[in-house]
């Protein structure tokens, strides 16, 4: 599988350097993808490992998780924050709705250490919603958007993605493996 920015695995698979390091079982994110299988990544603890080789050690598990908007609670103290920016290295910053001892409502930080977070809601853009919005919208897409699946602007989000990549993988599969088919036939005629 050619993994892409944002995308995220679980390190599996034996290999040594892993075991070595206590990766296996860890989970990352792809920050770059040099192509070749290699890719720099950020690992839920904050650790950054440039130059990660793909050696069959990495099994998806879809795209990074957290969006603007989203709630998260910290393991440690408990405070409560909801995600106000992204950076590109996936350092994600919020401003603290519940307070803690450490921290106070309305104070803004920053972190990349996932790890020590627990995403505890993604559908607060339907609570955001004009009344008139939520009566206008049908229940099918007031379902998506709670789901998460698609934002308050009704686009799609990388979870939204994500699912429509499946159903659509489902749906299309034989048509998918006539293409594939055909890419192998191509490819044997110019040996």
């Amino acid at each position: 599988m050619a993994f892409q920015k944002g995308d995220r695995f679980k390190v599996v698979g034996g290999v040594q350097s892993n075991i070595e390091h206590g990766r296996e079982g860890k989970f990352a994110t792809v920050l770059k993808s040099y192509g070749n299988n290699k890719f720099d990544v950020l690992f839920d603890d904050g650790d950054i490992v440039n130059g990660w080789l793909h050696e069959g050690d990495m099994q998806p598990a879809g795209k990074y998780p957290l969006e603007i908007g989203f709630r998260v609670r910290n393991k440690e103290d408990k405070s409560e924050w909801i995600i106000t920016r992204i950076t590109d290295q996936y350092e994600f910053w919020g401003k603290c709705i519940k307070a803690s001892s450490e921290f106070d409502i309305d104070r803004e930080g920053g972190c990349r250490k996932l790890g020590n977070y627990d995403i505890i809601s993604n559908n607060t853009i339907m609570n955001k919603l004009s009344i008139m919005m939520k009566k206008l919208l049908d229940k099918d897409t007031q379902t998506l958007v709670k789901a998460g699946f698609i934002n308050g602007d009704l686009d799609l989000t990388g979870a939204g993605q994500s699912a429509l990549n499946t159903v659509l993988f489902i749906e299309k599969k034989a048509e998918l493996v006539k293409l594939a088919e055909e890419v192998l036939a191509e490819a044997e005629k110019d040996k």
